[in-house]
């Protein structure tokens, strides 16, 4: 914890006087983000205050690296734990991540790395537990992996997803929002990795890939109704052939399983990895729900559908 002290005090002596330096004890700082453990210490020893009071600074602003490095740094922190997102918030993150944004505007790397920071801070806001005694449902799914929990009655009580009842209140209300709005992944094909922004459509009848480059406007459809399961871990998209380039890491990773039709069998149509085993988990759930609730009560997938009578 004192090393960790020094490091940030050293980060902040630096000055513009070795902006490359900066960069690299940025670099060296996200590397370290990758592990919770870390970022606890990061948080404890001031760490997003000296991060934000260098990204708010306007010539800094103007070293694109630099920006990159400590985007990517802050994204880390916000990714691992809602109330390290909190923080990030309070301090006024979310203001000076779309400053950056403004500034450079015209630069794809600045506007998908924003952009995925600032997606990361909705998702994580919301699964913040309510006021009162309601259960942080989000986190319960993703400790339970293929269990639900019965949202008609005791939430607390694990049962089957085939012998769920259909719930009195949106089945997606813990998700919907983190659906929506996105965030940031790796999609892997043929061992090859790139990085694009994943949500929900806005008739909610599809996963969306799309690169953040303003030139291309349209993304890809895998439409839900298509889709079996969520699994973690590799998919056959991860699998690399030959050697070098980076490995996927499998606890960060999840795969995408086809319905298959009649005499077809089931194959992997998409291959993910986050920022995060946490952000993996959070969204194995929320797909998990999404891709139920498909097949058990499409009515309600837009949210606005009533529950079915019976």
């Amino acid at each position: 914890q004192e090393g960790m002290r020094l490091f940030m005090k050293t980060c902040s002596g630096i000055g513009l006087s070795d902006v490359e330096l900066l960069s690299l004890l940025f670099e060296l700082l996200g590397q370290l983000a990758f592990v919770k453990e870390n970022i606890q210490l990061i948080v404890q020893a001031g760490g997003v205050t000296v991060l934000l009071l260098v990204l708010e600074v306007d010539e800094y602003q103007q070293e694109v690296d630099l920006m990159l490095k400590g985007i990517a740094m802050l994204d880390n922190v916000v990714s691992s734990d809602e109330e390290f997102a909190g923080i990030v918030m309070d301090k006024g993150g979310r203001a000076i991540i779309e400053k950056i944004a403004e500034v450079h505007k015209d630069d794809d790397e600045i506007q998908l790395a924003t952009q995925s920071a600032l997606l990361c801070m909705d998702a994580m806001s919301k699964t913040k537990e309510k006021q009162g005694s309601k259960t942080n449902r989000a986190a319960l799914f993703a400790r339970l992996g293929k269990d639900a929990v019965n949202l008609r009655g005791d939430r607390d009580k694990v049962v089957s997803k085939e012998d769920e009842a259909e719930p009195e209140e949106d089945p997606l209300i813990e998700y919907r929002h983190m659906l929506h709005s996105g965030t940031s992944v790796k999609s892997w094909v043929k061992g090859i990795s790139n990085t694009q922004l994943m949500f929900i459509a806005s008739e909610w009848n599809a996963i969306m890939l799309k690169d953040s480059s303003k030139r291309v406007k349209k993304g890809e459809r895998f439409l839900i109704r298509s889709i079996d399961k969520v699994e973690k871990g590799l998919g056959s998209g991860h699998a690399k052939r030959g050697f070098g380039g980076a490995k996927a890491d499998p606890d960060c990773s999840l795969r995408v399983v086809s319905r298959p039709r009649a005499g077809e069998e089931a194959f992997d149509m998409l291959s993910l990895s986050f920022k995060s085993t946490e952000e993996r988990d959070l969204w194995f759930s929320g797909l998990a729900r999404l891709i139920q609730t498909s097949k058990l009560w499409c009515h309600r997938l837009k949210g606005d559908g009533p529950r079915a009578a019976g």
